[in-house]
């Protein structure tokens, strides 16, 4: 019998560690994000990028990013104000100066306000475009996030070649509903007071 628990214990030391979602948090905003330990973290492109990971994929290089920029313009409103916020400040408008910005010759055949992103309201935007050289030129789709909470916006998007869309939009959506923000709202009801006018403490 310890010959058997001693079998076991020199493969349970050394088995190798299987790790099959890596949780990432970036240390200034922290804003955190999950993903499979087999997509590769790169170096990013942007000031306001705080995350580039590509999935290994040669033919669909699948690539997803996260943004974070200052928004102190809806500061002081209270958080049941987002879902308008999100509506004036990132909605339709902003998917045009944006996605113009960031992309070449530019379709977007869908855009919903009232999705979600982490803890806050978000608009989303299915969109395609001409892949760079080095991606071969070929045509890519992608679908972007927007959300608004508290002073800042965050921005997650996801693109593939076409060839491989269809397979990998179910994880860029596993992708989005891991993105989480840090709390900056009390997340507690006001209320629920000891009623110590008519009531002694000692009769609770």
């Amino acid at each position: 019998m310890r010959v058997l628990l001693f079998v076991l214990s020199l493969v349970l030391v050394n088995a190798p560690a299987m790790a099959d979602i890596f949780v990432w948090k970036d240390a200034e905003t922290e804003v955190k994000a999950s993903f499979p330990d087999t997509w590769k973290i790169i170096n990013n492109q942007k000031p306001d990028t705080i995350l580039t990971v590509i999935a290994p994929d040669s033919k669909a290089r699948p690539i997803c990013r996260l943004r974070v920029r200052e928004d102190n313009r809806f500061r002081m409103y209270p958080v049941q104000f987002e879902s308008e916020i999100q509506r004036v400040a990132y909605s339709d408008k902003f998917w045009k100066d944006y996605l113009v910005e960031q992309y070449d010759i530019v379709n977007t055949p869908e855009t919903m306000d009232r999705a979600g992103l982490g803890k806050s309201f978000a608009s989303r935007a299915l969109f395609s475009y001409n892949g760079e050289v080095l991606e071969d030129n070929l045509f890519r789709q992608g679908l972007v996030f927007a959300s608004h909470y508290y002073d800042f916006a965050v921005i997650a998007e996801c693109t593939a070649n076409q060839i491989g869309w269809a397979e990998w939009a179910p994880q860029f959506m596993s992708f989005f509903a891991s993105i989480d923000y840090p709390n900056v709202y009390g997340t507690h009801v006001n209320g629920e007071y000891r009623d110590f006018i008519s009531r002694d403490a000692y009769q609770e």
